[in-house]
């Protein structure tokens, strides 16, 4: 799976693309400015991903995601591209654009 993974990212981090592309595994996080997005939890039997967006104050938004789905917050909009189940850990394929 570890292979398979890293594969992934290669391919996905390697394509062109307007935005940017993110793949987080489950507890992960990622700077957005002044914000975290973090991936809370994922089914991938159910194909869904809980999404947390916090500051230093703690949550601001939570939002469960199914593939597919999009979201828009402030300047941004996040689009769950794909959900890959793993032996150890899941991990979620986003697509961030933003308006600025």
């Amino acid at each position: 799976m570890a292979f398979s993974a890293i594969f992934l990212a290669q391919i996905i981090f390697a394509a062109p693309a307007s935005g940017q592309d993110l793949i987080l595994s489950t507890e992960e996080n990622r700077s957005l400015g002044n914000f975290t997005l973090q991936i809370v939890d994922v089914d991938a039997d159910t194909t869904k991903v809980w999404l947390e967006i916090s500051d230093p104050g703690g949550p601001v938004l939570s939002q469960i995601l199914s593939v597919n789905d999009t979201l828009s917050w402030k300047n941004l909009t996040l689009n769950v591209a794909r959900i890959y189940a793993g032996d150890i850990s899941d991990l979620v394929y986003l697509k961030i654009n933003s308006s600025d």
